[in-house]
C-alpha cells in the first residue's frame, strides 16, 4: 500500500515527537499552522510554524524554534536519525547557492531535508530535488549562516532507547552465568564483561531487579555499580 505524499506529511508530521512535540497548532487563514511553545525533556522549550507553500501540495517548511544552539544541534541530529531509520530513504544530496544540502529521497514520496541556522531547524518537503532546491534557496536568506544540514552530535542513548536500543537483557548483579547442566560456572568471574558483551551487541539495556531488603527498604546499594558501569559505555 502506497501513501499519498502530501507533502511529505506523513514523515514530518509523524515525527513531531510522535505528535507530542508541539501542542495542540494554531491554523492561520493560509492554511499555515503555528504550534505554541512546549517544554520537552532533552530539547528544553520548543516552538514551531508549518507554511504550506501556495502552488505547490508537496511543499512545505516547518520551522522549529529551540531555546539554544545544543538544544538546536540534538533536535536536528535526533529528526535525522529517526529519518535516516525509516524505509526507503537514501541520501541524496544537492549543490545549491548555500552550498551542498544533505538532502533525503524518500521513496515514492519526495525529497526532504533539514537545516539548522543558529537556535532554528528547518525541515523542507518537496516533490523533487530541483522543487527543494529552489525552496530552500527561497527560504533563506543569501547571506544566511547556515550551521549544518547533516547531524552535528550523537544522539544520546537514553533518546533512542525506543528506537535504536529497544532490546534489553535481565541482568541480576552478582550472579554468573550458568555452566553445564544450569550450573554456575567455577571459580572467580569478572562482571563488568557483561557489561562489554552489551555494548558489542548494540549497546542493548539491562534491565535491574529492585527488590525490598526489608519491607519499605529498598537495596539500591547493590544494584549502584551496575548503573554506573552501564553509565560509563554510553
Amino acid at each position: 500500500m502506497k501513501f499519498r505524499f502530501s507533502p511529505l506529511q506523513i514523515t514530518v508530521a509523524l515525527w513531531l515527537f510522535a505528535g507530542s512535540c508541539f501542542s495542540h497548532p494554531l491554523v492561520t487563514p493560509d492554511g499555515s499552522e503555528r504550534f505554541p511553545p512546549v517544554k520537552l525533556r532533552a530539547y528544553g522549550t520548543v516552538s514551531g510554524e508549518r507554511t504550506l507553500i501556495p502552488g505547490s501540495s508537496q511543499s512545505s517548511v516547518l520551522t522549529i524554534r529551540c531555546e539554544s544552539e545544543p538544544k538546536a544541534q540534538l533536535l536536528l541530529a535526533k529528526y535525522l536519525s529517526d529519518l535516516g531509520l525509516l524505509p526507503g530513504v537514501r541520501p541524496m544530496p544537492l549543490t545549491t547557492a548555500h552550498g551542498v544540502l544533505a538532502a533525503r529521497e524518500v521513496e515514492g514520496q519526495g525529497v526532504v531535508a533539514a537545516a539548522r541556522c543558529g537556535q532554528v531547524v528547518y525541515i523542507f518537503t518537496a516533490a523533487d530535488s530541483a522543487a527543494l532546491k529552489a525552496l530552500y534557496e527561497s527560504t533563506l536568506a543569501s547571506d544566511a549562516k547556515i550551521n549544518a544540514t547533516e547531524a552535528e552530535i550523537p544522539v544520546p542513548m537514553y533518546l533512542d532507547r525506543w528506537d535504536k536500543h529497544g532490546f534489553r537483557f535481565y541482568y541480576a548483579p552478582f550472579v554468573k552465568p550458568g555452566h553445564t547442566e544450569n550450573h554456575e560456572i567455577r571459580g572467580p568471574y569478572d562482571p563488568t564483561q557483561d557489561f562489554a558483551f552489551a555494548h558489542q551487541a548494540g549497546d542493548v539495556g539491562l534491565v535491574v531487579w529492585n527488590i525490598p531488603a526489608r519491607d519499605g527498604v529498598m537495596d539500591l546499594n547493590s544494584r549502584e555499580w551496575v548503573f554506573d558501569a552501564a553509565k560509563r559505555l554510553n
